[in-house]
C-alpha cells in the first residue's frame, strides 16, 4: 500500500492536534479530542470518506452536567463486522 493525498476534501478540517483518540466505523473516521497548542480540545469530526467532506459533530454531550470530559490519550476500539 502506498500513502497518497486526497485531491479535495471538503468541509471544515479538524485542527492539528496530538493525543486524540480515531477511529474508523464503517466510511466514517471518526477523530475526538486531544490537545493542540491552545491547550484541551473537546471537539469531535467527522470524514466521510466516499464524499470526503469533514463535519463537525455537536459535543455538547461530552459534558456531564456541566464537567468536561477528557477523552486525551484514550484507545477507541469499533467492531463493525
Amino acid at each position: 500500500a502506498e500513502w497518497s493525498v486526497p485531491e479535495m476534501v471538503m468541509g471544515t478540517k479538524p485542527p492539528a492536534r496530538e493525543g486524540h483518540a480515531a477511529a474508523i466505523v464503517g466510511r466514517f473516521l471518526i477523530v475526538n479530542g486531544g490537545w493542540n497548542e491552545h491547550g484541551r480540545l473537546l471537539d469531535t469530526y467527522v470524514l466521510d470518506t466516499e464524499s470526503m467532506v469533514w463535519e463537525t459533530l455537536d459535543t455538547s454531550l461530552n459534558q456531564a452536567g456541566g464537567v468536561e470530559v477528557d477523552r486525551a490519550r484514550c484507545t477507541v476500539f469499533s467492531n463493525d463486522g
